[in-house]
Formats: structure tokens, C-alpha cells, sequence
């Protein structure tokens, strides 16, 4: 049940990031931050070649979903958003670790 609401309070946060426009200067493509979640899925493939392998396709299919809607408008991106970038105060989800933040296709 808490792992259900921390993934609930992860999903809201992330639609209000994505949902925001702001100029930070900086630009992240859908290329980018592809290759970077795909990146971090190396180390899971010796331990658990079929939870990698599933995690590679769901990526890939997110990728062709954005990459099919050109145009979307640039929002505000985190960058490396996890849940150890959340802390709960007061029931409510505050998310931290911005170093990577960028615009990016919402």
C-alpha cells in the first residue's frame, strides 16, 4: 500500500513538472534522456535479464509515442526523477536533486 501511494504522489509530481513552462537555457531531447534511462538499466540486465529486457521495451515504446507527436510543447524536466528525489512532508510530495532538470518534449 505505501509503495502504491509513493508511485501515486511520483505519477501527480511528474505531471505538474511536466506541465510546466519555464526557459532554464538548457534543452533535453527525447534521444537524451532515452539514452540516459537506458544507461542505468545496464546493471539490472545480469541480475534479472527479463525485468531489463521488459524495461527496454516499455522505454522503447515510450520513445515512439513522443517521437510520433512532434510539436508537443517544451516543458519542465527533472531529469533524474525517482523516488529517493521525493521526500514527504506533510503527506504532500516534495521532490529535490534538480542538477539535471532541463527542458524537454512534455
Amino acid at each position: 500500500e505505501r509503495l502504491q501511494f509513493g508511485h501515486a504522489a511520483a505519477a501527480r509530481v511528474a505531471a505538474r513538472l511536466h506541465s510546466t513552462v519555464v526557459d532554464l537555457g538548457r534543452h533535453s531531447t527525447v534521444g537524451d534522456v532515452a539514452a540516459s534511462l537506458g544507461a542505468q538499466l545496464e546493471p539490472l540486465e545480469p541480475l534479472s535479464p527479463a525485468l531489463a529486457g521488459w524495461l527496454r521495451r516499455a522505454l522503447d515504446d515510450a520513445v515512439a509515442v513522443l517521437q510520433a507527436e512532434p510539436g508537443r510543447p517544451e516543458t519542465l524536466v527533472h531529469g533524474d526523477f525517482y523516488p529517493d528525489n521525493m521526500v514527504y512532508v506533510g503527506g504532500v510530495a516534495r521532490v529535490f536533486d534538480w542538477e539535471d532538470a532541463a527542458l524537454g518534449a512534455g
